[in-house]
């Protein structure tokens, strides 16, 4: 789905050391993984698409998550990352720069 930087930026992001619970390090680790997202595509991205990818990364690394934690944590953070992708389209359609 992405080069190996950009994985690599998201297993950062939710590798062994990621808490279930929410805490300001978790930013820390997501915006540079969506900064690789943007530096790699310059585009949103498809979210059910990237949602499954993550998805199943995180039970390759976490077998033990529910469901339901699951399903939040990750759409909760896709709606994040598009908004973020979202708006750096917004910039760079507009030919400003940041």
């Amino acid at each position: 789905m992405w080069n190996d930087d950009t994985v690599a930026a998201l297993d950062s992001w939710i590798g062994p050391s990621w808490r279930k619970d929410r805490h300001p390090v978790d930013d820390a680790v997501f915006f540079p993984f969506v900064h690789d997202v943007w530096d790699e595509t310059h585009a949103l991205w498809p979210p059910s698409t990237v949602r499954e990818f993550i998805r199943k990364r995180m039970l390759d690394i976490h077998p033990n998550l529910s469901d339901d934690f699951l399903v939040n944590f990750v759409d909760r953070n896709i709606e994040r990352g598009t908004a973020i992708l979202d708006f750096l389209c917004s910039v760079e359609e507009s030919g400003r720069t940041l």
